[in-house]
């Protein structure tokens, strides 16, 4: 499956460089830094990983704001035109995994059709904790204090009041849409984001109602999605009931809202909570707060397996073997990288280990005289885990890949 995660982020540099490594293991990996932050230090922090890219497409990203949803629309657009991606799922900055590697690829496998986006009819709603997102003009889009003062002003007064200025629905050439609201977190099917870009690009006037709109992130995808064919595919196969609070709308991310806006922030006393959620991702984590709650995850997804030499350089390429693995609680498929040396042994760090024995999807590495190398061709996923990262300056180059791999590299010359 070709995986692509879309990254909404302006602060904590060092923590992106995590996330991004983390996630760039197993997928591509397209990041928007806010326009008002200094790029230098993201620029630097994912320098080093082949699969990150910074888009050059940037927005102020004002919290909840029609920029935020500019920003999320500009990083499907690049990641849409690099690639068909199979999946495209969105994160923020202060997002980070909570399954390992193979626990998210089995799981969008499983799941390949599914849309994951929850929401409901908020038009139609006669509570005003809903129909107040789409019943009033909101501006949250104005960054002079003086102005934007002033608009949190009015906007309070009219919701006090209740002045509705809004029907609660939006009328595009002739076709009228309801409103819908729920997490600004998803999982969407690379044909699901075309449609999106494509309505996008064809619905101004559509899109000009949600620069009034508040939260625009909640809302905008949400809207586009649950008004289209893909609504029967969502997560619950349609809209859902009226639910409060956010909360009750997780979707693939574990969060906590807190008594201020910016929600909770996770660290290691969480974790005994978090390692048995079920979702995919924890939000919110910071390096400050979080590192040492993201250590004991990170170790959660990893172990170490030591092999003969002979074990692993006469297996057959492409085929698996049983490793016996210490400690093991979930099931390994893939190599991270060769960690030591200690002759006659090789050190590797395994992903995601189940069970006493390890079925490894295993490699040809050249042991001996030579460390193995790594070709610098494009390589599937699989073999972007399976490879073996030592190399040593002057060697011949030896080349870990799966089948499907190595045959490409030979029949284009490399091998």
């Amino acid at each position: 499956m070709d995986l692509a995660h879309l990254v909404l982020a302006h602060t904590d540099p060092e923590h992106i460089a995590r996330l991004a490594r983390k996630l760039s293991d197993y997928s591509d990996v397209y990041i928007h830094i806010d326009s008002r932050i200094d790029l230098t230090p993201f620029v630097a922090a994912v320098a080093s990983l082949d699969r990150v890219r910074l888009i050059t497409t940037r927005f102020p990203s004002e919290w909840g704001g029609w920029n935020a949803v500019e920003a999320t629309v500009a990083l499907m657009r690049e990641a849409l035109a690099e690639k068909c991606y199979d999946r495209l799922s969105f994160l923020q900055g202060l997002d980070y995994p909570l399954k390992g590697t193979q626990d998210i690829t089995n799981y969008f496998c499983t799941h390949r059709n599914i849309e994951f986006i929850r929401a409901c009819n908020i038009s139609k709603s006669s509570d005003p904790y809903f129909y107040d997102k789409c019943r009033y003009v909101w501006f949250p889009n104005n960054r002079d204090r003086v102005i934007n003062l002033f608009s949190r002003t009015v906007s309070k007064i009219m919701r006090g009041a209740d002045l509705k200025t809004r029907s609660g629905v939006i009328v595009d050439n002739n076709e009228k849409f309801d409103v819908f609201w729920g997490c600004a977190q998803w999982a969407l099917t690379g044909h699901c984001a075309q449609y999106i870009l494509e309505f996008y690009d064809s619905h101004p006037t559509f899109n000009r109602w949600f620069y009034y709109a508040f939260p625009a992130d909640e809302l905008y995808i949400h809207t586009i999605v649950f008004n289209s064919p893909y609504a029967s595919q969502t997560t619950h196969g349609g809209p859902e009931p009226e639910a409060k609070p956010l909360e009750r709308w997780r979707n693939l991310h574990y969060f906590e809202s807190a008594t201020n806006e910016s929600g909770t922030v996770f660290g290691e006393h969480d974790y005994d909570r978090l390692r048995v959620r079920p979702e995919l991702y924890v939000r919110k984590v910071t390096t400050e707060a979080s590192s040492k709650l993201l250590d004991r995850l990170d170790a959660d997804t990893k172990v170490t397996l030591t092999l003969p030499p002979n074990e692993v350089g006469t297996h057959t390429p492409g085929r698996h073997m049983q490793c016996p693995a210490e400690n093991t609680t979930s099931m390994a498929v893939d190599f991270s990288a060769a960690r030591t040396k200690v002759a006659p042994y090789i050190t590797y760090e395994v992903v995601d280990v189940r069970g006493v024995t390890t079925r490894v999807h295993a490699a040809a590495v050249t042991h001996g005289g030579q460390e193995p190398r790594v070709s610098r061709s494009p390589l599937c996923g699989v073999t972007k885990a399976l490879r073996v990262t030592r190399r040593r300056r002057g060697e011949d180059l030896n080349t870990v890949t799966c089948c499907r791999c190595r045959r490409r590299l030979q029949k284009a010359g490399v091998l």
